[in-house]
């Protein structure tokens, strides 16, 4: 099964995916889960930024996170803009090296023509240190 990533103004490429992913539960390790397409919504402004698909999935989750305009508070810099998921454990959206390259560059761009150069990571370290 193919996953696509989008932004609101552009597609990023696809990459194979399984069906299904493991939930890492320790109370019953053999739980999955199906895959489920995500539309990612700012909550300032309203706009679908971005969105992840899979071939074959009818429903849509919503995922509230600011877009990279909006996410300046330091504990929203991480994850404004960015499609990387925020959860610890196993994810189909953690971050790796097998996602098309058109979507780790946009990752790579928000990093280091955004975030970095505006003083964002510097904000979002110091409220982790605090």
């Amino acid at each position: 099964m193919k996953q696509h990533f989008f932004t609101s103004t552009r597609y990023l490429g696809a990459r194979e995916v399984e069906p299904t992913y493991p939930l890492g539960l320790i109370e019953a390790p053999a739980a999955r889960a199906r895959q489920r397409n995500c539309a990612y919504f700012c909550p300032y402004c309203g706009e679908i930024w971005g969105r992840v698909s899979y071939d074959g999935v009818n429903e849509w989750n919503i995922h509230a996170r600011p877009c990279l305009e909006h996410g300046t508070r330091p504990w929203e810099v991480e994850f404004a803009g960015s499609f990387r998921t925020s959860y610890p454990g196993t994810d189909p959206l953690s971050f790796s090296a097998d996602w098309p390259r058109e979507a780790l560059e946009y990752e790579a761009d928000l990093i280091l023509n955004h975030k970095f150069p505006n003083g964002l990571l510097d904000k979002w370290l110091e409220w982790v240190n605090r």
